[in-house]
């Protein structure tokens, strides 16, 4: 994944009232717009700066502190067992998962673990169909 790749979202939803770890509807398209503009020139000075500091011999995990912690993407590496997994996957990928994670998990079955193990897969998605 290139450095300088970040998550911008195509809509901005708007907290839910009665659950704080929801979203619901979406912002009003102009104020959404601002924000867009907003977050990608903050990327792009945190990058500015990030790149600065590096320049300076500045070692990579203090100048990393100038990016935008929360919209970067990650490479990570994760030991897990399939059953685990598997379960991860369930509670991730159901309706009412956020859509951030719900995308991630969907292309983390769809792109690994269905290529991986596809007959354990077909079982699985038969018991969630039947469930």
């Amino acid at each position: 994944m290139p450095e300088d790749d970040y998550y911008v979202p195509t809509e901005w939803r708007l907290q839910a009232k009665h659950n704080r770890q929801a979203s619901q509807g979406a912002l009003e398209p102009e104020a959404a717009k601002r924000l867009t503009e907003q977050l990608r020139e903050h990327i792009e000075r945190g990058n500015a700066l990030y790149r600065e500091a590096l320049a300076l011999g500045v070692a990579r995990e203090q100048a990393r502190l100038f990016l935008a912690g929360f919209s970067v993407y990650y490479t990570g590496y994760v030991t897990q067992n399939l059953h685990n997994l598997l379960h991860f996957l369930k509670l991730r990928m159901a309706d009412d998962a956020q859509y951030e994670i719900r995308a991630y998990a969907q292309a983390l079955y769809a792109e690994f673990v269905k290529p991986f193990a596809p007959t354990i897969c077909e079982a699985w998605e038969s018991a969630q169909s039947a469930s």
